[in-house]
């Protein structure tokens, strides 16, 4: 079933303004392995959650946490669409779909919500998608292996991107910051630290190469944590750059894995005998919204 993510439901006006004014210096994104740690709140509340965003379709599992530094409870969970990721059920939307290419199309869509609290909470506060479509175009172009990730806030009226850069060492990630406005544009880096023997990241003013911000951490046998920590105190309040190191956070575990499928989609496209067929919902993802539908 095709993931809904074009339907916008909104954070309640009273929550938004609260989010506008926190200042959040340091991020805690704790992803497990598998879906047991919320097997048991996906069957039991999947209705709830559904019922709260339509953002929440039915292949979608809570895989993970997000806390605020010194706050007991979880300011938001993690939510991963399996129904564009899982190959290991024979029975899954891609294997039934694609066969023996079904890795080939494996899409991350990873998106984030409030939790849910005394039948309060379960809005959806962003996601992160990966464009097959985007990946394989900027991959034959450069010969080097390019994820892009399309990024979707709500009350933001910017969808935005996250591109790998080329480098000749290391993983650079880009990606703007624009005003509400639409009149101020910063852009970041997101540079993976050399001597690191986890996924730790620096974050960089692309201008100024001010350090602003960090994301630590390093993939376990229980799944991944990380730990995000925002130097500038005008970005830690500020909720798309927040947002933004979240999503970005919470994709670590699977950026391996994104790489070495676009590389075999890449060869399998140079041969020529391999059709590359996108699922129709990325494609909602390109829609130009001066057309009008019908």
């Amino acid at each position: 079933m095709s993931d809904e993510f074009s339907q916008e439901d909104f954070i309640d006006e009273e929550d938004m303004a609260e989010e506008q004014a926190q200042v959040v210096e340091e991020i805690e994104v704790n992803f497990w392995k598998t879906k047991a740690h919320g097997q048991t709140v996906g069957i039991k509340q999947a209705a709830q959650w559904q019922a709260a965003s339509r953002q929440f379709s039915k292949t979608m599992e809570i895989r993970g946490i997000v806390k605020y530094k010194k706050e007991k409870e979880n300011a938001q969970v993690i939510g991963l669409n399996q129904g564009f990721w899982d190959t290991e059920d024979p029975e899954s939307p891609l294997n039934k779909k694609f066969g023996e290419n079904a890795d080939l199309n494996k899409r991350l869509v990873i998106k984030t919500f409030t939790d849910l609290k005394d039948g309060k909470g379960g809005k959806w506060t962003g996601s992160l998608e990966l464009s097959l479509t985007e990946s394989l175009l900027l991959t034959i172009g450069e010969r080097d292996v390019m994820p892009v990730f399309i990024l979707i806030i709500p009350r933001y009226k910017f969808n935005y991107k996250l591109i790998r850069a080329h480098t000749r060492k290391g993983a650079r990630y880009m990606f703007p910051l624009i005003s509400d406005d639409g009149n101020n544009i910063r852009f970041f880096e997101i540079e993976k630290k050399g001597a690191s023997w986890g996924l730790d990241f620096r974050v960089e003013d692309a201008r100024t190469e001010k350090e602003v911000a960090l994301v630590d951490g390093k993939v376990i046998d229980i799944g991944g944590k990380w730990v995000v920590k925002i130097k500038d105190k005008e970005l830690a309040g500020n909720r798309i750059f927040r947002q933004t190191l979240i999503l970005f956070a919470a994709s670590c575990k699977f950026l391996e894995d994104i790489e070495k499928n676009i590389k075999a989609l890449y060869e399998a496209y140079k041969k020529k005998d391999y059709v590359f067929q996108p699922i129709g919902n990325e494609m909602s993802l390109f829609y130009n919204p001066r057309v009008r539908r019908t």
